[in-house]
């Protein structure tokens, strides 16, 4: 799969399964939810929250896909079509500001 294949996919998802859609608000803040409950499950697998010891590297795994899966919601109602350039782009304008040589190549 390819990653605007998935954003596209996740967009048409949004708008049939979970009508009606989100606003770009509501998008953000599942977007922190998310990260806090990936925030949980790290000091969990790393013992720093006894209370948390029960999460597993798979919860962590699972609340980074979820977050990414909010992400591309934010990133499309925002007007982005093209996630594989946007990620691309700013890939690459960070690599130039940090004076890296590390560039990812975005197709035309």
């Amino acid at each position: 799969m390819k990653l605007n294949e998935f954003h596209n996919l996740n967009w048409l998802r949004m708008h049939e399964a979970f009508a009606p859609a989100h606003s770009l608000t509501a998008l953000t803040v599942c977007v922190q939810e998310e990260v806090g409950e990936l925030a949980s499950a790290v000091l969990g697998v790393t013992g720093e929250k006894k209370r948390k010891a029960h999460l597993t590297n798979a919860d962590v795994l699972d609340a980074v896909a979820d977050a990414m899966t909010y992400l591309s919601l934010v990133a499309k109602t925002a007007g982005c079509d093209d996630l594989e350039r946007l990620l691309g782009d700013t890939f690459n304008m960070v690599s130039d500001r940090a004076g890296s040589s590390i560039r990812v190549d975005v197709e035309a």
